[in-house]
């Protein structure tokens, strides 16, 4: 866990996942390492998955590695203060051990100051209620005044949003 002003790198140096039918892929447009696992119900999966916890009891998964490692892989996080990385292993035979199923990784945690993280993240992101309009936008529009324009914005587009619905049983949600 680490403070508002730091983010987490991760660098994963060697990992081995058996013969599971997996592999990783790098998706650009999100940013994430995602698994695409083949035959999980004969074969089981072994993985490792880091998840963020940016508000108590939400978890966020956010990268997926299964895919035989030899060249480092660095993943850094900027939308938590609690990372967790999970290595699961499954349908294991008796020949198998350590040598097929393992990884080795270092992580260090780095300053989000030259970033400009946000100044506060997590209380401004998380909106509860019956109704209401959220504008989310990354850049201010030049028509725009600046007094109407939330001042976190621009600083905060690697965070996420959490909108919770007041009633559990009538949910919408419109999107535009």
């Amino acid at each position: 866990e680490s403070n508002e002003k730091q983010g987490l790198k991760v660098s994963f140096h060697k990992a081995r996942f058996g013969n599971k039918s997996c592999s990783s892929k790098f998706d650009p447009e999100s940013s994430r390492w995602k698994c695409h696992v083949y035959d999980s119900d004969i074969d089981g999966i072994a993985q490792i998955q880091l998840l963020e916890y940016p508000w108590p009891g939400i978890e966020i998964p956010r990268d997926c590695l299964c895919g035989n490692v030899s060249e480092p892989v660095f993943i850094s996080t900027k939308t938590a203060r609690k990372v967790v990385i999970n290595f699961i292993v499954t349908n294991m035979n008796i020949t198998e051990d350590y040598s097929d199923y393992f990884f080795d990784a270092t992580y260090e945690f780095i300053s989000l100051q030259s970033e400009n993280s946000c100044v506060n993240p997590w209380q401004s992101r998380r909106l509860r209620g019956s109704s209401g309009e959220i504008t989310v936008r990354n850049v201010v529009q030049s028509t725009e005044t600046i007094e109407n324009v939330n001042q976190t914005m621009p600083l905060c587009v690697h965070q996420p949003w959490l909108i919770e619905p007041e009633d559990s049983y009538n949910n919408f949600i419109y999107l535009k």
